[in-house]
């Protein structure tokens, strides 16, 4: 075989692995002029070396056809390996090249009730129309600027019909599928070179536009649910403000490691689920990998996630199929199969919806469970390219669903922008960061609350949730007290007076270190598995896919369903909402 790449030419070249993965996967042609389209992406389009790699990864990915048995993906996974490509990529363009598809099941005896007053127009694009003309979005800056089209090859030049269409902005045409691909590429490509070619131009000129479906803005959906009271959710200037745009730097991988995080973080806790820090040292010693649940009457496997990756993935499900969030579909969704391990909350709502009818609105409880908050993480996947107020909207009303509370509410909110704030960082941030930043949003979201509560040592406490957060974090802190002593004071179990200051002090003590984070996560709680997945994510999000271990993503069984040939989903909807997102 041929001689591999260098360090520095593999790492040049492997963001283009998935781009080419998504041509094999839509039978596109593979000859010069489409690699060098894929090779654009990375500035590598006239590099002879870059252009013989990139085609031997072809005849790789073309090998297994589509939908292959799982022992040829595995050889070819080895074969990409064999070149240099790390597993995750490997296994991600696998899943990308040969068609695979989340399923999406219908549930026929739910009706889709409509919402009369909170009702949300439609607003899928229709694909056999061009979307507005770029030239309109930029007019600064446009594809009309002659100093744009001198950034361009001489390849692309010499196309016209590719150049008439580019100028028209007509980046999705009917099931013109080379043209969709090519249209992404070029406007994403050239957008990153004219923000660099034109200093003064803002960056946010070209961050807040791509070239995709139209966002589902469900922003005045919320303030009718506030208004009208029906959302336990009180106002805040936070839930107007529009994200900031993420760097033109941003590498995805921030996002599998966020997405991988939470499924990781869930299947290494899933088989000491709900057993006391000391009693899990016992039975299992210190937990640093999957281990088989010992414990009588359970048979769960090792790497095996639990309701937590369900709900997760099943929001990223509903989120690729609809473009956005649909708060029926994601009803929908949650009640199509069983749920593993389903908490009290949760079966409620599922009765609400599935069994009385109710619609979605209706069917939340006041709760202080944490089973929205463990699968709110997804909710920020159509905002990568597309910033919007909407964003934190689509986390108050995912939560109310099943746990319709005002802690609930607002700590999905908070949690939901700390995690898009993460995702820009370029270092670790103070561990004051993380107490003050979600109590400073939490705050006037959950309003002048008082629940009343008896947390682990710290004895009887009536207030809100958020200053009960801020007290026991801070004073944690104060005296640097180890992650299992500082749980055992205000409990780590499910409840969210309990996982959200674990999560918290855990991020604060150990965020530097991800694997270590999760592992304290796993070890030092009672709801290990959700508090791990919380915190699994946010780590994920900071550090990104290299700050996970290898050896836990290779060994992780991703389903999301039982049933055979269930595996991976995990890993192939994660390359989904790559495609879809970003």
């Amino acid at each position: 075989m041929e001689n591999k790449l260098t360090e520095e030419q593999l790492n040049k070249l492997l963001p283009a692995l998935s781009l080419l993965a998504e041509d094999v996967g839509a039978h596109i042609s593979i000859n010069p002029n489409s690699l060098k389209e894929v090779l654009l992406n990375v500035n590598a389009e006239k590099e002879e070396w870059a252009i013989k790699e990139l085609e031997l990864w072809s005849k790789i990915l073309q090998g297994p056809g589509n939908n292959p048995a799982n022992d040829r993906k595995t050889a070819t996974i080895a074969e990409l390996m064999s070149r240099g490509v790390p597993e995750f990529p490997a296994m991600l363009a696998i899943y990308v090249a040969t068609n695979q598809q989340p399923s999406t099941p219908k549930i026929s005896s739910i009706p889709k009730t409509p919402i009369p007053t909170y009702s949300v127009p439609s607003k899928k694009t229709d694909l056999n129309k061009p979307i507005e003309p770029y030239h309109k979005l930029l007019p600064d800056h446009g594809w009309h600027n002659d100093l744009t089209w001198d950034l361009l090859p001489d390849w692309i030049k010499n196309n016209p019909q590719l150049i008439a269409r580019l100028k028209r902005g007509e980046q999705v045409v009917g099931k013109n599928v080379r043209y969709r691909f090519v249209a992404n590429r070029l406007i994403r490509r050239l957008r990153d070179r004219i923000t660099v070619a034109h200093k003064t131009v803002p960056q946010k000129t070209f961050t807040n536009i791509k070239p995709s479906l139209s966002i589902i803005d469900n922003t005045q959906l919320l303030r009718d649910l506030i208004e009208k009271k029906t959302i336990r959710l009180c106002d805040s200037p936070i839930l107007k403000k529009t994200p900031a745009p993420l760097p033109i730097s941003f590498d995805f991988r921030r996002v599998e490691g966020m997405l991988l995080g939470i499924a990781i973080g869930d299947a290494l806790g899933a088989t000491s689920e709900g057993m006391k820090p000391p009693q899990r040292h016992k039975t299992y010693g210190e937990i640093r990998d999957y281990q088989a649940d010992r414990r009588d009457g359970h048979h769960r496997q090792a790497g095996v996630g639990t309701d937590d990756t369900q709900l997760s993935f099943w929001t990223v499900e509903q989120l690729i199929s609809d473009h956005g969030l649909r708060p029926d579909s994601l009803a929908n969704k949650f009640c199509g199969h069983h749920i593993w391990g389903i908490g009290s909350t949760v079966k409620r709502f599922v009765e609400n919806y599935k069994d009385k009818h109710l619609p979605w609105y209706e069917t939340g409880t006041e709760s202080l469970g944490n089973g929205a908050l463990m699968r709110i993480a997804p909710i920020i996947l159509p905002y990568l390219r597309n910033p919007h107020t909407s964003m934190l909207a689509d986390a108050a009303i995912a939560c109310m669903i099943t746990h319709n509370d005002f802690a609930n509410n607002a700590s999905s909110v908070a949690f939901v922008e700390m995690l898009w704030q993460l995702l820009s960082m370029n270092s670790i941030p103070e561990p004051t960061w993380w107490i003050d930043t979600y109590c400073d949003i939490a705050k006037e979201l959950e309003g002048n609350t008082k629940y009343h509560r008896t947390c682990g040592t710290y004895g009887d406490y009536s207030g809100s949730l958020w200053n009960f957060t801020s007290t026991v974090c801070k004073d944690a802190l104060k005296k640097k007290l180890p992650v299992e002593k500082a749980c055992n004071i205000w409990g780590s179990g499910a409840n969210l007076f309990e996982t959200v200051p674990s999560v918290l002090y855990i991020l604060a003590t150990c965020a530097k270190d991800p694997e270590e984070a999760i592992i304290r996560a796993v070890n030092d709680t009672v709801d290990n598995d959700s508090v791990a997945s919380i915190v699994g994510a946010a780590v994920g999000a900071l550090h990104g896919l290299n700050g996970i271990p290898n050896k836990w993503i290779k060994q992780l069984n991703g389903r999301v369903r039982s049933g055979r040939g269930e595996e991976n989903q995990v890993f192939n909807l994660i390359a989904q909402s790559k495609i879809e997102f970003w």
